[in-house]
C-alpha cells in the first residue's frame, strides 16, 4: 500500500466514510471516534513501550526463566551496539573493576 492511500484510509471515517483534511480522532461529520486512528496510536504506543527499558524489564520479569531472558535481551542489545560503543563500555567496566579492587 502506498503512502497516499494509507493517509486517505486514516483520514476516512470508519463509520460514515467522510474524508477529513486533518488527522482527528473524532469525525466532524458524524461524531464517531476513528477506530483506525486509535488502533494505529495503540500499536505505536505498544511498540514504543516494547522497545523501551520499561518494556524490556517487563519482558524479563514475565519470562519463566528470567536469567535466560536477561541474557537473551543483553545479547540482543549487544548486537545493536557499534564496535566503538562496545569498546567504551569495556573500558568503563575495567576502570570500575580496578577502582573496586583497589579499595578492597
Amino acid at each position: 500500500m502506498d503512502k497516499q492511500h494509507e493517509n486517505t484510509d486514516v483520514l476516512k471515517c470508519s463509520n460514515c466514510g467522510f474524508v477529513r483534511e486533518i488527522l482527528e480522532s473524532r469525525c466532524p461529520e458524524c461524531g464517531s471516534l476513528n477506530s483506525k486512528l486509535d488502533d494505529m496510536l495503540a500499536r505505536e504506543e505498544a511498540e514504543r513501550e516494547h522497545k523501551s527499558l520499561k518494556g524490556k524489564v517487563k519482558i524479563i520479569w514475565q519470562a519463566p526463566d528470567r536469567k535466560a531472558e536477561l541474557l537473551h535481551q543483553l545479547s540482543l542489545y549487544k548486537q545493536t551496539l557499534p564496535d566503538n560503543a562496545m569498546m567504551v563500555l569495556v573500558v568503563i567496566f575495567v576502570f570500575i573493576f580496578a577502582l573496586v579492587i583497589s579499595v578492597m
